[in-house]
C-alpha cells in the first residue's frame, strides 16, 4: 500500500512536532547556572563578601544584589556569614588596648572583622592573604590612581605612613604617587597605635 505524498509529509510535520526527550546537562550549561564554576579558587573564595564604609555586604554573586552587614548587627550574625564564605577563621582573640577599648576579632587571610560588646563595629583589610574588595574593586593591591578614580580622596602623613579617607573608608598606601599601592584598608572601629 502506497501513502500520498501529502500524507507522508503530514506525518513528517507531527513526528517534529513531538517534543524530544530533555537531554542531560553539559559542562556549559553547568557554568551557565554557577558563574563561579571555573573560576579559580581565590576569586570563588572571596566571591560574596564586599568591604562598605558602613559594615560588610553580603553579595549574591548570581544576582548582584547586596545586603548589609551594618556595624552594630550581632558579631554571631557577621561570623556566621564569614565562615560561610571562608571556613573557620583563621586567629580569634581579644586585644584590650585598643584606644576605643578592648576590642574581640576573627581573622580570615587578610580580613580582620571586631567587635565592641558582642556588635560588629569594624573591619580591616589588608594584604597578608586573600582580602574582599569594595563594591567599587578597592581592595588591598589597588593602586593610588584606581583609588582616585573610585573615591573623593584625602591623603595625609603620620608616623604610620601615607593614608587616606574616602568618606568613612580609611586605608594605608605605600606611597602617595599614582602608582602607590594600597596596603590596607578599614572602617569602622580598629586598633592602630600612632
Amino acid at each position: 500500500m502506497r501513502f500520498p505524498l501529502t500524507a507522508l509529509l503530514c506525518l513528517l510535520v507531527l513526528s517534529a512536532c513531538e517534543p524530544s526527550p530533555e537531554a542531560p546537562p553539559t559542562e556549559a550549561d553547568a557554568a551557565v547556572e554557577s558563574p563561579l564554576a571555573d573560576a579559580p579558587e581565590e576569586t570563588a573564595q572571596t566571591a560574596g563578601i564586599a568591604l562598605d564604609a558602613e559594615g560588610l555586604r553580603l553579595v549574591d554573586p548570581a544576582t548582584g544584589s547586596t545586603r548589609l552587614l551594618a556595624f552594630g548587627s550581632s558579631f554571631d550574625a557577621v561570623d556566621e556569614a564569614l565562615e560561610a564564605a571562608y571556613g573557620a577563621p583563621d586567629d580569634t582573640g581579644r586585644n584590650e588596648e585598643c584606644g576605643v577599648g578592648p576590642l574581640d576579632y576573627l581573622t580570615w587571610g587578610g580580613l580582620t572583622v571586631y567587635a565592641a560588646e558582642s556588635a560588629f563595629s569594624g573591619w580591616f583589610a589588608n594584604e597578608q592573604g586573600d582580602a574582599p574588595a569594595t563594591m567599587a574593586g578597592i581592595g588591598p593591591g589597588s593602586s593610588r590612581a584606581d583609588l582616585d578614580a573610585a573615591y573623593d580622596v584625602t591623603v595625609t602623613e603620620d608616623t604610620l605612613g601615607p593614608e587616606f579617607q574616602a568618606g568613612d573608608l580609611f586605608g594605608f598606601l605605600d606611597d602617595t604617587a599614582a602608582d602607590g599601592v594600597v596596603t590596607g584598608l578599614w572602617a569602622g572601629d580598629n586598633c592602630f597605635f600612632r
